[in-house]
């Protein structure tokens, strides 16, 4: 998008514009009764926003930072796998369909920096590219995604 304005200036035309549990009451017999430890509304979890040129990137984790999760860029038709090795970092990729008119796709690591309040950050480390019918280009994506919590998983 913005990082590859400079080539359409140089007449390149790139296209159109787990549950967990806790013991609850113990019956006269001494059998414990199993219950959910929290509610679906009481569960928490974490809201993925940020921007990469004119593009949001947005996302919803449900689970832990440690199992693969993913976002979306509706902008460019774009969707977005997070696969971590820890809970704190990873790798990514990325696909469009339609970034300027041509797909696009891209792949890269992440750092997870997480703060008092329960959100952070997910910075990003890679290179993205288009591709058009007369190549394919690439740039540098270094970007940081806003982590906040989203109650009610």
């Amino acid at each position: 998008m913005r990082r590859f304005a400079a080539l359409a200036s140089l007449g390149v035309c790139l296209g159109a514009a787990a549950q967990t549990h806790s013991i609850g009451n113990a019956t006269p017999d001494g059998v414990a009764n199993a219950k959910p430890a929290a509610s679906a509304a009481a569960r928490q979890g974490l809201r993925i926003n940020g921007r990469i040129d004119e593009a949001t990137v947005q996302g919803l984790v449900c689970s832990d930072l440690a199992r693969p999760f993913g976002a979306t860029s509706p902008e460019v038709g774009g969707t977005w796998s997070f696969v971590p090795r820890t809970a704190t970092a990873g790798s990514f990729t990325y696909k469009a369909t339609n970034v300027g008119g041509v797909p696009g796709s891209g792949s890269g690591t992440y750092v997870v920096t997480r703060d008092a309040g329960g959100g952070g950050h997910i910075k990003l480390d890679g290179t993205g590219s288009i591709h058009s019918p007369v190549g394919t280009f690439s740039a540098t994506i270094y970007e940081t995604l806003t982590l906040t919590p989203a109650p009610g998983c």
